[in-house]
C-alpha cells in the first residue's frame, strides 16, 4: 500500500471514529436531558403526595403506581446513560489512536481532526451550560 492510500485509509478511519463518537455523545446528551425532565416530574409528584399525606389523607393508588413507574424508568435510563458514558470513553480512545496513527503519516490532517474534536467538545459544553440555565 502506498503512502497516499495508507494516509487516506487512516484519515477515513479517524473520521469514522469521530462521527461515531459524536453520535454517542449526542445520544448521551439527549438522555441526560430526558433524565432531568423525568426527575422533575417525579419530584413534583412526590411533593403532591406529601401534601396529600400532610392533610392526613391516603395518596391515591394510581399516583403511587405512577411514581413507581417513573422511578423504574429513571433507574433504567440512568443505567443506559452510564453504559453510553463507557461506550463514549472507548470510542474516544479509539479516535485518539486513529489520530495518532494518522499523525505518523500526515500530521496536518491529524491536527485538523484533533482541532475538530476540540471544537465539538467546546460546543457540547456550551450546549450543556445553556440547558442548565433553562
Amino acid at each position: 500500500m502506498n503512502k497516499k492510500n495508507k494516509r487516506d485509509a487512516l484519515e477515513n478511519s479517524a473520521k469514522y471514529q469521530l462521527q461515531k463518537t459524536h453520535q454517542i455523545a449526542e445520544s448521551g446528551l439527549v438522555k441526560d436531558q430526558l433524565i432531568t425532565r423525568k426527575n422533575k416530574t417525579l419530584k413534583d409528584n412526590i411533593i403532591f403526595r406529601d401534601k396529600i399525606i400532610k392533610d392526613h389523607k391516603s395518596p391515591p393508588t394510581k399516583l403511587m403506581e405512577l411514581m413507581e413507574e417513573q422511578q423504574n424508568f429513571l433507574d433504567d435510563l440512568i443505567v443506559e446513560v452510564s453504559g453510553k458514558a463507557v461506550e463514549l470513553s472507548a470510542s474516544d480512545f479509539k479516535l485518539q489512536q486513529a489520530i495518532t496513527e494518522l499523525r505518523k503519516i500526515d500530521p496536518i490532517a491529524a491536527d485538523k481532526l484533533a482541532q475538530t474534536i476540540s471544537i465539538k467538545k467546546e460546543m457540547n459544553k456550551s450546549r450543556v451550560i445553556a440547558n442548565k440555565r433553562l
